[in-house]
């Protein structure tokens, strides 16, 4: 399927990806859908909470395993529940989560928007001690696109990231198509995005927008690997470490640039 979205009057051809079979599916609109075996689908309706996703989360014990997987990710998130307006933070502190009620933005790394059947998987996961490769691929797409444009937006970021030096340091390209490579299209499809530098400033929209100049693959430990040191650089948010992590970002294009 073929659409178009218009940026700064600059008429960009989006391919839309076909949805694989899985159990339940968000559309492009944000809708939640069942889908059967034989190719028809129902409305996904989310289930009467006797408990809330924050009370979910906090009543579990962390493994080592998932405490290591976590650790970096963040250091203060915000989590929106999208079919029961819950609003809750969480916070990393000496390898363990602390829980609060709402989200202060000004305070939170970035802000995650999920549905109430994720929060349910990926507690079955924390549960039993170990998250599969497909369930960390699905956190880090959830984490992909807030990280990214929270760093972008940064003040110090926006500075470097937007100036000449910074085109010429990087090779910066207008159009790049991300796809986060999933492990297992059956169980989760991949995600593409567009990442666009337009009237200067960067936007990372979901679809493959445009005639991209570059073309990146990104596997599960790759994007581990960039969500962490994106995390890190807006925790210390200056200049220098903006630098630092440009120029690693010019190692890691290599191993993900196709």
């Amino acid at each position: 399927m073929i659409k178009n979205i218009i940026f700064s009057g600059l008429i960009l051809t989006s391919i839309i990806q076909p949805i694989y079979p899985q159990e339940r599916v968000i559309t492009e609109k944000g809708n939640v859908v069942i889908l059967n075996p034989d190719g028809s689908w129902i409305s996904y309706t989310s289930p009467k909470q006797d408990v809330s996703s924050k009370e979910k989360l906090e009543g579990l014990e962390l493994s080592t395993s998932v405490r290591d997987f976590f650790s970096g990710l963040f250091q203060s998130v915000g989590i929106e529940i999208i079919d029961t307006d819950e609003e809750f933070t969480i916070r990393q502190k000496d390898g363990n989560f602390i829980y609060s009620n709402g989200i202060l933005r000004e305070e939170v790394d970035f802000t995650v928007e999920i549905y109430t059947f994720q929060v349910d998987r990926l507690a079955t996961f924390i549960q039993a001690g170990e998250l599969s490769e497909v369930e960390k691929f699905r956190v880090l797409k959830a984490f992909y696109q807030p990280v990214t444009m929270a760093g972008l937006t940064q003040p110090e970021a926006k500075k470097f990231m937007t100036s000449r030096f910074f085109s010429w340091f990087i090779n910066r390209k207008r159009i790049t198509h991300v796809t986060l490579v999933s492990p297992d299209h059956e169980k989760e499809p991949s995600a593409s995005y567009s990442l666009l530098f337009i009237n200067k400033q960067w936007l990372l929209v979901p679809g493959l927008y445009g005639l991209p100049e570059r073309v990146f693959k990104v596997k599960v430990d790759q994007s581990l690997d960039m969500n962490r040191h994106m995390v890190r650089a807006m925790e210390v948010n200056r200049f220098w470490e903006w630098v630092k992590l440009a120029n690693w970002y010019k190692k890691w294009r290599q191993e993900v640039e196709v």
